[in-house]
């Protein structure tokens, strides 16, 4: 439970100590609608009300969105296919397990990076870092 590792995080820091934590930024598709759920059932499922549960103060939290880094789209296609992230990996096993051909979605993929996201210079990932001071 996250409650119970902050409990813990705010028993060991000494007074005035200051917490800093850091996560990428919202992730699209199915993880969004149940994230959303998630704060509506429970408001404290959100870090920053859940720190404050625990007896934080000065809570601050701050978004950047980032370029990825690719200045070409051959780069994001070689860290997307060849680069042995585990989850872009999963995600083209997936695609291959329902009969499809991931060669024909990588073409598309290479499309859409060149027209949609400018040669995949405009790709981009959100930075969150949140601080709090017991």
């Amino acid at each position: 439970m996250p409650e119970t590792v902050l409990r813990g995080i705010y028993t060991t820091l000494k007074p005035n100590a200051v917490l800093g934590i850091s996560i990428w930024g919202k992730k699209n598709g199915p993880v969004v609608v149940w994230t959303e759920a998630c704060v509506v059932a429970d408001p404290s499922h959100q870090l920053e009300a859940a720190l404050a549960v625990e007896g934080f103060r000065d809570i601050e939290t701050e978004r950047r969105k980032l370029p990825f880094g690719c200045s070409i789209t051959e780069e994001l296609m070689q860290f997307w296919y060849e680069g042995g992230n585990p989850a872009p990996e999963r995600l083209a096993r997936a695609w291959e397990r329902e009969g499809r051909d991931v060669a024909e979605v990588r073409r598309w993929h290479e499309k859409i990076g060149r027209e949609k996201y400018d040669d995949a210079r405009a790709v981009t990932v959100e930075a969150v870092l949140t601080t709090a001071r017991k």
